[in-house]
Parts: C-alpha cells; sequence; structure tokens
C-alpha cells in the first residue's frame, strides 16, 4: 500500500512517500526553490 504524507501546516512544506512501511521518499520545498521557509505556490513537489 501506498501512503502520501503532505506536511503543509508549518513554515517547512514537505512530502512523504511510503510504500508497505518503508519510505520510498521524502523532500522539503526549501531543497527544491533553495528558499529557506519557501511556500510553493501553485506548484506540486516533484518526487524522483
Amino acid at each position: 500500500m501506498y501512503i502520501l504524507g503532505i506536511n503543509c501546516l508549518m513554515h517547512d512544506f514537505s512530502v512523504c512517500l511510503s510504500k508497505d512501511g518503508k519510505i520510498m521518499v521524502a523532500i522539503e520545498s526549501e531543497r527544491i526553490t533553495r528558499h529557506k521557509h519557501s511556500v510553493p505556490k501553485g506548484k506540486l513537489l516533484k518526487m524522483h
């Protein structure tokens, strides 16, 4: 089973994808935008 976790309540937006209880990928928005505490305005985080 896949589970997608989305954190958008605090200042550090992030997503995490797990499969059968194992984390496949997790990333914070600022890793993509290179801006501390950035808010993804109208964008979805891409997971590779």
